[in-house]
């Protein structure tokens, strides 16, 4: 896992927001566009961070399953982006690379074109999009980034390869 330790105000306040709205069942409306909180703007937010890549998008998730997002990274492969995963995915996706990870995986994780990063709770997967409430940020602070892709690197290296080729549900090459 990551974790995020911040000692900006922003997003100190917008957590600091988000808690008692939730322990007192109050709607939370979220100020900004780097503060991604399941149900409320999760799906939107993540989607636009996706379809913003150029390049690459790394990413780390246990299982993407949500249907719309693997089409969204379907796409994203189709238009020359490398997107690899350190996870499981559901279904056939063309142009996206898994590997499985040689331990467990709790992280979900997202860097895009190597400037901007996801890191939160929210698995690409309906119920954590939609459904239940998830926490998570998106920065471009560059030193996280570098960190978060030099991990990713090892990960890589290390992960089965699964012989480079999408996973179906149970973790068995398509």
């Amino acid at each position: 896992s990551f974790g995020v330790i911040t000692t900006d105000q922003f997003y100190v306040a917008e957590a600091a927001k988000l808690f008692p709205a939730d322990t007192k069942r109050r709607r939370y409306i979220p100020t900004t566009d780097n503060f991604v909180v399941s149900p409320v703007n999760a799906r939107k937010l993540l989607e636009a961070f996706l379809q913003g890549a150029k390049q690459a998008l790394l990413i780390y998730d246990p299982k993407i399953s949500d249907r719309a997002m693997i089409n969204l990274l379907q796409d994203r492969a189709r238009h020359g982006v490398e997107v690899g995963i350190i996870g499981r995915l559901t279904g056939r996706t063309e142009g996206v690379m898994v590997r499985r990870p040689v331990i467990r995986l709790h992280t979900r994780t997202i860097v895009r074109d190597g400037c901007h990063v996801f890191i939160g709770s929210q698995s690409l997967s309906e119920v954590e999009l939609d459904a239940r409430r998830e926490v998570g940020i998106i920065s471009n602070d560059q030193k996280v980034v570098d960190g978060v892709i030099k991990s990713f690197e090892e990960d890589w290296t290390k992960a089965e390869s699964a012989q480079d080729v999408p996973l179906v549900d149970g973790g068995t090459p398509a």
